[in-house]
């Protein structure tokens, strides 16, 4: 008889021997900071491989290399580590699988033979509405242009001419009449100066003060935003957070480039050998050897 070994006894023996690495740590009396010093992995990131949060990690190839680090780090074998963090990746694959074979729409032929048909109805219906409904707008216009009849003439009758004898009368004096009132009063020209005068001078006070809000708020703004330019010689990894966003995770390929904009900026590195980064059109040099992780406050 073969001894069968079932993957929940399996995955008993796992747990048992697997260690608990923030017990180790804390029995060496390290904080997650100097492990990061020493390490170069960021504090969340050691936060989430002890407590096994593997959906806070970055991708696969670079949680890898920072549970060896990590376990190398503390003098522990990582060969518990990663055979967890594989059966994780499995479980993951499994649900995918699952989900994409619900989301898999089913049509059959005849579903889909009646669908085009009535799709096909449909366009027919409406060209033959459209159709006629320009012919009948045509025939009504060309009846409205029979139908209306011309306006009708008036009879202008000449009025008699008045009687030479005949006088008109008020029975009252008559007065000259008013001179009529000219749209625009006449100012003196010493008055129109002096207006002319402070027109231009409030013209000139307004433009000035534009023109020095507008060179503050420029200063300010260059003042407060930064540039910076991220390409990859090789394949690397970025997590990036500028000013309140959240992290932004980005794998770059060789000879990609990205752009961002802010007042400040957190990025975690996953290949410092492989990357080339900016700032304001500054270089920051070599940021360490290949493989390394890396992590950056700018300015």
């Amino acid at each position: 008889m073969k001894n069968i070994e079932t993957p929940e006894k399996h995955d008993m023996e796992m747990n048992i021997e697997e260690p608990n690495l923030k017990s180790i740590r804390e029995s060496k009396g390290l904080t997650l900071k100097e492990i990061f010093q020493h390490t170069r992995i960021s504090v969340a990131n050691l936060e989430a491989i002890e407590n096994s949060q593997y959906h806070l990690l970055p991708p696969p190839v670079f949680t890898k290399s920072f549970m060896r680090t990590y376990a190398k780090f503390l003098n522990i074998d990582d060969k518990i580590l990663l055979s967890r963090y594989d059966r994780y990746l499995e479980t993951l694959k499994e649900k995918h699988y699952d989900a994409d074979i619900k989301k898999t729409p089913k049509f059959s032929g005849i579903h889909y033979k009646i669908f085009a048909w009535i799709f096909f109805l449909l366009v027919i219906i409406s060209l033959v509405t459209f159709s006629l409904s320009s012919y009948q707008a045509s025939v009504d216009t060309v009846k409205n242009q029979i139908v209306q009849s011309p306006p009708p003439t008036a009879d202008v009758k000449p009025s008699p001419a008045p009687d030479a004898k005949t006088e008109i009368t008020t029975g009252a004096s008559t007065t000259p009449p008013a001179a009529p009132l000219s749209k625009e009063t006449k100012l003196p020209v010493s008055m129109k100066k002096v207006q002319t005068a402070s027109k231009r001078d409030h013209t000139a006070d307004v433009t000035q003060s534009t023109a020095k809000q507008e060179e503050v708020t420029q200063q300010e703004t260059h003042a407060d935003s930064y540039d910076v330019i991220m390409e990859a010689r090789e394949l690397t990894w970025l997590r990036i957070t500028a000013d309140h966003n959240p992290p932004q995770e980005i794998l770059l390929k060789p000879g990609e480039k990205i752009k961002k904009s802010g007042s400040t900026f957190t990025i975690d590195v996953g290949n410092a050998g492989g990357i080339d980064i900016q700032l304001d059109g500054k270089s920051l040099g070599i940021l360490g050897r290949h493989g390394q992780v890396v992590h950056l406050k700018l300015p």
